[in-house]
């Protein structure tokens, strides 16, 4: 049986296997007990250093540092992909073409034909998987390069912020530097829906009642060292809107006008695929109408 005991001070606390907070040494006093014998019990003592929690301008430098890495190797895989499409494109109109033209070796011609077009539509597929990918650690990396100029103070590499209409006519908004450059504003802003900036400017610029500040400081508590969660939730919300239209960005994207009409060499491209697709079926459908005729023919 053993007994863990409580030290006080700068060191850890542990009772029945449950730790507190913050200390820096873990004391561990052990002591055993033997069943058949009265003798006193021995104490043995380990120093053990508690885990430091890694700096957030740490953290942040090594995130930068891992995505410049995939950075890299996801576009060296995107421009292979490049290479690949354009090969699985060539090599299905060639073989579908000089397949139905008639020429020897028709079948093989074919079948090489089709399973080029086959690997070509899941080239596109995958390659639009890494065009995602891209996006998504661009946007990751530009999310803790603002962190990182946030710690820095480094206010030429931040967003100017400026507070919503509704917000910017307030007289002390001027003499405080609330909004601007170098401000509070610039400084604590990471709401990703313009919702989300309402929220944060009518918190900077109006003087709330005391259940909203404990509310809002419980909520502080709550995330303060929770720091792989708050980041997921700003990635999230930063996917989804850059701030300055609703969630999702479906007025700003309904309002805008068609991007494929609007680029010709696009626009023709996009319907040769189909296109090619279409004739081979109807080509091969008459080819197989032509042939089952040719064999009742001569069987009668």
């Amino acid at each position: 049986m053993s007994q863990h005991h409580l030290l006080c001070g700068s060191e850890k606390r542990i009772i029945n296997g449950h730790v507190g907070a913050r200390p820096y040494y873990v004391r561990i006093t052990l002591r055993f007990f033997e069943r058949r014998s009265q003798q006193a019990s021995q104490e043995f003592v380990i120093s053990i250093p508690a885990p430091q929690p890694t700096s957030a301008r740490s953290h942040y430098e090594t995130q930068l540092e891992l995505i410049a890495a995939k950075l890299a190797e996801m576009q060296t895989r995107s421009r292979r992909m490049v290479w690949v499409r354009t090969g699985l494109f060539f090599a299905a109109a060639t073989g579908l073409l000089l397949g139905y033209a008639g020429v020897e070796n028709r079948g093989a011609l074919l079948l090489a034909g089709w399973l080029a077009a086959a690997g070509f539509m899941v080239a596109i597929v995958w390659h639009e998987h890494l065009r995602l990918k891209l996006d998504e650690l661009v946007s990751h990396q530009h999310l803790f390069q603002r962190l990182l100029a946030r710690l820095n103070r480094d206010w030429e590499s931040l967003a100017p912020q400026r507070l919503l209409p509704e917000f910017s006519d307030l007289a002390f908004t001027d003499d405080l530097d609330v909004g601007g450059h170098a401000s509070l504003l610039q400084l604590l802003n990471l709401a990703g829906t313009l919702p989300g900036r309402r929220t944060l400017h009518s918190w900077l610029t109006q003087v709330p009642d005391w259940n909203a500040v404990t509310e809002r400081q419980k909520a502080v508590l709550a995330l303060r060292d929770k720091r792989a969660l708050r980041l997921s939730i700003i990635k999230t919300v930063t996917a989804s809107s850059d701030g300055t239209e609703d969630v999702y960005g479906l007025p700003k994207w309904a309002e805008e006008p068609r991007w494929l009409p609007r680029h010709r060499v696009a626009h023709s491209l996009s319907w040769i695929g189909p296109a090619l697709v279409i004739g081979g079926v109807c080509t091969l459908v008459l080819g197989l109408w032509n042939e089952s005729t040719t064999i009742a023919n001569s069987g009668a």
